[in-house]
């Protein structure tokens, strides 16, 4: 990869789908965490994970099965049960981490002038959790998580303010760079005006990612680094 690939540039990635799946793990623990504190089993059966926040699920929930999107206590101790869980159930499952990422990640950990943060749906700690089997943790010291903002477009510009406190200097949002699976994450960069990566690594077709306009599509995060100098060379242009 050329040294200046990505000079002066902000990364933000999404996890599941994007980094690693993990085989429902997260889903099987919300609904074990329901189940014992409401008693209503498999409650997110038919909610869709895909590119949402762990807030906005949670609301769907709630409305689904108490008619109100829940107190904060209840929110809290649920959020609560659920991280208790999730450990245990990424265990038990399938984890891959997806092809291309380790290499990626090295790659940009070489790169001078470049950060590279998470920017996710997930709350902070469920983040760091889901990150742990793969011994990915250590790449991300900043981010932008759901248990920051409901909206992906807000978490996402959070993620970048982030990366300007961490780095200690401005960057145009034409410099941040978000990488993601899915509609929500190409759509959270158009709104702060970033760049977008949209890989076909998660649930969601190459179509569909299409018609939201990626600055780039790939099938996944080629090792050699491609998409980096394709990112380069498009905004050169």
């Amino acid at each position: 990869m050329h040294a200046e690939a990505l000079r002066d540039r902000v990364v933000l990635f999404d996890i599941d789908g994007t980094l690693v799946r993990t085989d429902g793990a997260g889903g099987r623990a919300l609904n074990a965490a329901w189940l014992e504190l409401f008693g209503d089993p498999n409650a997110f059966e038919d909610i869709s994970f895909v590119g949402g926040t762990d807030e906005k699920i949670l609301d769907q929930v709630f409305l689904r099965w108490r008619d109100h999107v829940g107190s904060k206590r209840e929110r809290q101790e649920l959020l609560k049960r659920y991280l208790q869980r999730l450990p245990g159930e990424l265990a038990h499952g399938t984890y891959t981490v997806n092809p291309g990422v380790r290499e990626a990640l090295a790659a940009l950990a070489n790169q001078e002038g470049v950060a590279v943060g998470l920017a996710t749906g997930n709350v902070e700690a469920a983040a760091r959790v889901k990150l742990t089997p793969g011994g990915l943790n250590h790449h991300f010291e900043f981010g932008g998580y759901g248990s920051d903002a409901a909206e992906r477009a807000e978490l996402t510009e959070i993620a970048a303010q982030r990366a300007e406190h961490h780095i200690g200097r401005s960057v145009p949002r034409e410099g941040v760079v978000v990488v993601g699976d899915s509609i929500h994450d190409i759509r959270a960069a158009h709104a702060i005006g970033a760049l977008s990566v949209a890989v076909c690594t998660g649930w969601t077709s190459a179509d569909i990612l299409e018609r939201e306009r990626p600055t780039l599509l790939k099938e996944c995060l080629d090792s050699e680094g491609d998409w980096l100098r394709e990112l380069q060379l498009l905004n050169a242009g």
